[in-house]
Formats: structure tokens, sequence, C-alpha cells
């Protein structure tokens, strides 16, 4: 699930450092950025005295207020001391004293020569905002991305500087790797500056369009008048446009591209209107565009399917751009069937699809639309009729668009219609078929299944068996060993143990410790900036490793309470070493793999929500791969990605404070996710996986495909989950469970499943 909550105006998180994630959202006014840093070597900083370690919690945990107040409770000895002038002066720039921090920063390069770059970078933020702006913009605008040049271009606006505001903001537009809302920003400051100097020298409206600066802001406002995602924005583009040059305002195709935009944002009410004012505007010739009378009929349907609130509608716009013909009149039939089946008129639909492969045989859309129609009757629970149903698919297109998921569709169909006989061979042509072992083995316990119900018990027993010893720790072991339990049959051991070592073969201790200064700040409670300063520095930590590179640098990444880097790490691992128990052989990399980071505030949430903290990091891991300002492009954020909207709701009933912008802070969004877990938890009479499956789905769809297969066992159910993502989502973090807990308890800590979904 999981966005990165890092906005300028809003200097009150990190982003990620060079190599992570840049701000998501910029706008005009004062930016939180943490450019690349690039440290120099010099001695580390003295370490400082137990006494003054209070306040680095409260920094990593990123609770300003109580680190600013912490902070000022130390004697004048330690208040002087560098490095913690230096965790001052962040603390106070996250709390917005920008002056202050510029004070505390003042020649502290001197003192601290091997962080003289993450200086520079906290001085340059809290200049952006308290002057002098022209320094700041100087410094932004040597950093190597898109987010640290829109911030030069702001510092410059600041400083009175428009030409070179302007020359950073084409830099931003040149990048290839800049973001849309990189591109929104800056083609809207760009606007702005190009405006302000064509009031300026008295040059406006048609003659302003006839020179380079006219028509650098009629590109402008034309790109955000359609595509800007903030509404004021786009009518302030518009606005300009209608001054600019009249004849240049959206015409009904740009209107149509505006509705676009809206709809994929979620924005319905306005994209509805924006749909309307682009019919008005096709019925009339001088706004009407340059798209054929398809290509517009098509676009609208879009829009409408996009909405996905409006999929009746989207139906019937779809089969009127059938009926106009053209190279797309097939797709237009098919998507306009796809559409009664989202608007659940799942018999309008079967007869829209079979439609299809009446008038378009031999086509891709009549081979998906045959597709459609057996998997329709899947997920409406009559399997007979969906065996049926695909039995003549794999008959009628053997080497169809749909094939893959046509032989994993027949096969659960034929299981759950009870031919076990036909169930078994099918099950087993996919256990013996693809690369991935644990997709093999989920096929195998099926297969076993089928074997079982038509009355071979000793086969499924020994299938079962072979499952839970091949792929220990897993979703199929652990339905393997369900199956075996309920069978009354011996269980394996959950994972074979380690061959036994003698200590005199044991490789020698990797004696590692963080370099500085790495040390120093993670001392100081910046693990953000030690952990970025540990990536630069990993050449010299191999370079003591004497071939042992991957264990040497989780070991030293380890030292840290953050996971994202040791998480990256694992996969160079080699998987041997995972496949038995930890012992002092493996057990780095057993902790490089499913590391615990965060480990107080993951413990207190934990308890706080009476959940199992193996839980929550093993759906951590899954959700953000342990990244705390991980973003998805659905506005999920943080640890545990929680949508905002989910982390208010579930914040207002725990009754516990909260703003959005806190969901990057670590201890925040375990609490939360720890809560929600709880309430899922609770709705599914403890049962872990549904609530798991809930976490990725929502309980809603969950309960929707409980519905659809009455009867049937666990292992089934979530096979027959008709998204993809949310079946390799629970068996991704069921697996995770298993493997944490059997490092925190053993064989005891090893999560046992229920099948029995009565």
């Amino acid at each position: 699930m999981l966005v990165m909550a890092a906005c300028a105006g809003c200097p009150r998180s990190d982003p990620a450092p060079g190599g992570g994630s840049e701000p998501t959202t910029i706008k005009t006014g004062a930016a939180a950025f943490a450019p690349s840093e690039k440290v120099t070597s010099a001695p580390a900083a003295a370490a400082l005295p137990s006494e003054a370690m209070s306040w680095p919690s409260a920094v990593r945990a990123q609770e300003w207020a109580e680190a600013e107040a912490m902070l000022a409770k130390l004697p004048p000895a330690e208040e002087a001391k560098p490095e913690v002038r230096l965790a001052r002066a962040h603390v106070a720039r996250m709390l917005g004293k920008e002056a202050f921090a510029i004070a505390l920063l003042d020649k502290l390069e001197d003192q601290l020569p091997l962080v003289r770059e993450l200086i520079a970078k906290e001085r340059a933020l809290s200049e952006l905002v308290a002057g002098p702006a022209d320094r700041a913009a100087e410094w932004l605008a040597t950093q190597p991305t898109p987010a640290s040049w829109l911030l030069a271009a702001e510092a410059w606006d600041r400083a009175g500087e428009p030409a070179r505001a302007r020359a950073e903001c084409e830099r931003v537009l040149s990048a290839a790797n800049r973001t849309r809302v990189q591109e929104e920003a800056a083609r809207a400051l760009r606007m702005r500056l190009v405006r302000d100097a064509s009031d300026a020298s008295g040059v406006q409206g048609a003659h302003a369009s006839s020179n380079g600066d006219g028509a650098t802001l009629l590109v402008d406002a034309k790109w955000l008048a359609t595509n800007a995602l903030d509404p004021d924005l786009s009518a302030a583009a518009v606005n300009v446009l209608s001054h600019l040059k009249p004849k240049a305002m959206l015409n009904a195709d740009d209107l149509l591209a505006r509705a676009s935009v809206l709809a994929e944002a979620g924005h319905a009410e306005q994209a509805l209107r924006t749909l309307e004012h682009a019919a008005s505007a096709a019925s009339t010739k001088s706004a009407k565009g340059s798209l054929s009378e398809v290509d517009r009929c098509r676009a609208r349907a879009e829009v409408l399917y996009k909405l996905r609130t409006h999929y009746a509608e989207a139906s019937l716009a779809y089969r009127a751009c059938a009926a106009l013909g053209g190279a797309h009149a097939a797709e237009d039939a098919f998507l306009s069937a796809r559409a009664l089946l989202r608007a659940d008129r799942d018999s309008d639909a079967l007869a829209a699809f079979a439609l299809v492969i009446q008038r378009y045989p031999k086509t891709t859309w009549a081979d998906q639309a045959q597709f459609h129609i057996a998997r329709t009757h899947a997920l409406a629970g009559r399997w007979q009729q969906a065996a049926r149903a695909f039995d003549d698919y794999a008959q009628d297109w053997p080497q169809g668009h749909e094939k893959r998921e046509a032989d994993r569709y027949r096969a659960l169909s034929h299981l759950l219609a009870q031919n076990h006989k036909v169930a078994r061979r099918l099950l087993e042509d996919l256990a013996g078929s693809g690369d991935d072992p644990i997709v093999r083995a989920r096929w195998t316990n099926l297969a076993a299944l089928a074997a079982k119900r038509d009355g071979d018990r000793l086969h499924a027993l020994s299938r079962w068996a072979d499952v839970a010893r091949s792929v220990p720790l897993t979703w199929p072991a652990l339905v393997a060993r369900a199956r075996l339990t309920s069978e009354g049959a011996a269980l394996p051991a959950a994972i074979e143990p380690a061959e036994a070592t003698d200590a005199a073969r044991l490789p020698a201790p990797l004696e590692m410790g963080l370099p500085p200064p790495v040390d120093m700040l993670h001392r100081i409670g910046l693990d953000d900036a030690a952990e970025q300063a540990l990536r630069e520095r990993e050449s010299s930590v191999v370079a003591k490793a004497q071939g042992r590179s991957t264990e040497a640098l989780c070991r030293t990444y380890a030292e840290l309470d953050r996971a994202k880097r040791r998480f990256q790490l694992s996969f160079k691992v080699p998987a041997t070493l995972l496949a038995t128990a930890p012992s002092p052989m493996n057990l780095w990399a057993w902790d490089c793999a499913f590391p615990t980071p965060h480990h107080r505030h993951v413990e207190s949430a934990a308890e706080a929500a009476r959940i199992q903290a193996d839980l929550l990091w093993a759906v951590m891991r899954q959700e953000s791969a342990f990244d705390p300002e991980a973003a998805s492009s659905a506005r999920a954020v943080g640890l545990m990605q929680l949508m905002p909207a989910t982390a208010k709701a579930v914040a207002t009933t725990a009754r516990l404070p909260h703003d959005e912008t806190w969901l990057v802070r670590p201890e925040h969004n375990v609490s939360l996710g720890a809560r929600y877990l709880r309430a899922l938890l609770d709705t599914w009479g403890g049962n872990v996986t549904f609530a798991v499956g809930a976490y990725n789905a929502g309980s809603d769809a969950m309960m929707r495909w409980k519905g659809r297969a009455q009867g049937e066992s666990l292992d089934v159910f979530v096979e027959t989950i008709p998204f993809l993502e949310t079946r390799g989502y629970i068996v991704r973090v069921m697996g995770n469970f298993a493997r944490y807990g059997f490092l925190s308890r053993g064989e005891a800590g090893v999560p046992s499943i229920v099948l029995d979904m009565k």
C-alpha cells in the first residue's frame, strides 16, 4: 500500500538523501530537501558523554519539540560541542526556526570538516527561508537533482534574480529524470516569471505572444491549464491564456485531455464538468479541435471508465464509439462489455462479450471476450459453467492472449466444481511449470488436495510433506503443515537445522564498527544522514572484509536502527544461507534479509495494539522495504504504507494527535499501522491471513471474494482471489511472518493457519 510527505513550504521532514526518493510535492515557498551529501574524510568527532544521550532518541524519532526541549537543558559545555550544535541546527530547521539554525551552523565546518557538505545543506535549506536567498540558490544549483534545481529557482526568485530563476526552471524541464510534479512546479514558476516580466515591460496580450517569451508563456499556460492537478493553478493558467491569446484557449480536445487528468487524480466532479465543457466546445467550430469524431468519442469514454463510479455510462459511451466504426471498433465493443462487468451487470456483460465474439471473430478482442465470459462465471462462483467455459477457451485459443491466467482459472474451476481427476491433472501440470519454487509449491498443494479428494490420500500426504520440507517457512509450507495436521500426519521440522560446525572451523568474526563520520551522526540521532554517509563509504567497509563484502556491509548497517539499505543488500545473500535455521554461520544473513528496525517503536506499538511485533515487521518488509519515506502512486505513505485518509481515521478513533506530515515518522506511522491491523484482526476474528489480505485490498473486497468461495478451505480461497497483487501480497507477508516468528521464538513462533473458513 503507500506517499512520501515532502513538500515545499513544509520544512518539517527531510526526504531521503541522494539515491532515495525526491519530493513528490513542490509549491512556491520554503522546502525541505535533502540533496546528496558528499562528505570528505577527517577525524571522527569525540563520543558524547552518556548523560547527554537522552535527546538523540527524540531526534531519531523526529520528535522535534521534545528534542529541542532536551537539548535546551544541556549544560553549556555540552551545548557548545560541535556535534550537538549540528543536531540543534537540524532540529531548529525542522521547527521552522531557520535563523537560529543558521547561527548554530556558523563556522561549524571548521570543527566538523568530515560533514562539511551536510552542514552546507542545512545552511542552504535554512537560508532558503530566512535568507540570504542568493547564497542558498548558489549551493542548491550545484546539487545533482531536479528537485534541488527547482529550489534553486525559488531561491533566485526570492533573491530578486528572475533570469537566474528562469534558467533553473528550464534546467528542470530539460532533465530526463524530472517528475511530473516537478514539471508542474517549474512551469508554474516560469509562467509567473515571464508574466511578471511582460507586465513590467508593458507588452501584453497578443503582442506578448509574438516574441520568444510570449511563446514560452503560451506553452506553459497551455500545459498547466490542461495538466495541472492543482485546480487553482489550472484556473490561473486559463486566465493567462485568455489575456495572452484568446484563440489559444482550451478547445474540445484539450478539455478532454484535462478531464482525463482529473479522472486519473480522482477528481470526479471536476472531470464530469470538464467533459460537459468539452461537449459544448465540440459543437463550436472554432473550438472543436483536430481529433476525429471517433477519437473524441473514445477519449470521453476513457474518462468515464477512469472515474470508476460511472462504468454504466462508460459502457454506453464505448458502445457508441464502436457503432462509429474505425480501426478500434472491436476494442471499443470489448471495453463496453468490460465496463458492464465493472458495473456489476454480469448478465448484460456476458451478452456483450458474446456479441464481440460473433462480430469480430479471430481478433484478440474475441480471444479476451471468451476468456472474460469464463472468468465471469468463476467470479460468480458458477464453477461447473466456468470449468466448461475455460475448457472451450483452451480448445479455441490454445496460445491465447490470456493463456496463463486461463490455465490457472481452469484448474481452480475444476477443483471447485468437484471434478477431482481433471483438476488433479491440470494442477499437476501447473506444479511442474514455471521457475518460481513458491508458485510451484502452491500448485503442488492444490494438486495434492485434488488427489486426496480423488481417494489417493498417501500420495497427498507425501506431496504435502515434500512442500513443507522444500520451501520451509513460506505460505505453501504453512498450508502443507496445516494439511498434514488435519490428516493426523507427522510434521517435518519447520526448517532444517544448520549443519553442526566446529567452533574452530567458523570464519573469523568481522570486527566492523561504524566508520567516521557515520558513528557521530548515529550518536546524535541523525540516522538518515548516517545511512547516506555509510552508503558513500561502502568501498572502505568492503576493503576490510577479506572477500566477505555482503556480510560486512550487512553487519555494519545493522548498527543503525534502519533497514532500507540492509534489505537491498539482502538480495545479494546466497539463498543457501537462508535455507537452514539460523546458526553462527548464517545468522548475519537472516538478520540482513529479515531485519527488525525501529525496534523500540515497533515493540511499543505492538504492545499497545495487542498484536505480535513479528507481524508488523512482516507487513513493513512487504509494504515499504523499510523505507520510512516510501511513497506509492496511490498516496500511501511510510513504513506501513498508510493512506492519509486511513491514518486520519485511525488516529481519530484512537484519539491520538495526528498530522499528515507525521506519516514519514517511524514511530507515528508504525503506531497507526499497528492499530489499523488490530482493527482488521478484530473484524476477521483474529484470522491473520484474512487481516493481511484486507490490509492490501480492503475488508469489503475480502468479504465479497470470501462469499464466492463458500464451503472451500482457506488455501483454495486465497488462490481464487481475482487480484494477482493481493494473492501475492498474502503469500509474501505470511512467509515473512513465519520467518520472523521462527527468528524470535523458534518452532513455537511459526504461525499455524486454520484452513476451515467457517
